[in-house]
C-alpha cells in the first residue's frame, strides 16, 4: 500500500490499530487526540472538516466515521512535532 502515514511505521502501527479497537475506546482515543492535535495547531482539523464527503460509498474503514476521517486527513498535513506527540499519546494508552 501507498498511504501517507505508511512512511512513519510507528504511526502506521498505532492508525492501524484504531481499526480494531472496541468503539468506545477507539471513540475515546479519537476525542484525546482531536484535542492534542487542536491545542497544538488550532486550525489544522478545521480546514478538513467541510470537506467530508457525504456521499454513502465510503471506501476506506476510517471514511464510515467523520471524527476518524477529519482526524486522519489532518495529521496527513501535520508538522512532525505533532506526529510525535499523536505517537507518545498511543504509546502511553495503548
Amino acid at each position: 500500500m501507498n498511504r501517507w502515514y505508511d512512511a512513519n511505521r510507528k504511526l502506521r502501527y498505532y492508525l492501524e490499530c484504531l481499526r480494531n479497537l472496541d468503539r468506545p475506546l477507539r471513540e475515546k482515543i479519537v476525542r484525546d487526540l482531536m484535542d492534542l492535535v487542536k491545542e497544538y495547531d488550532g486550525v489544522l482539523l478545521d480546514r478538513f472538516a467541510e470537506e467530508y464527503p457525504l456521499e454513502m460509498r465510503k471506501q476506506r474503514w476510517y471514511d464510515q466515521n467523520p471524527y476518524l476521517w477529519i482526524l486522519f486527513n489532518g495529521l496527513r498535513y501535520a508538522s512532525e512535532d505533532v506526529i510525535d506527540l499523536v505517537i507518545e499519546y498511543f504509546e502511553s494508552v495503548l
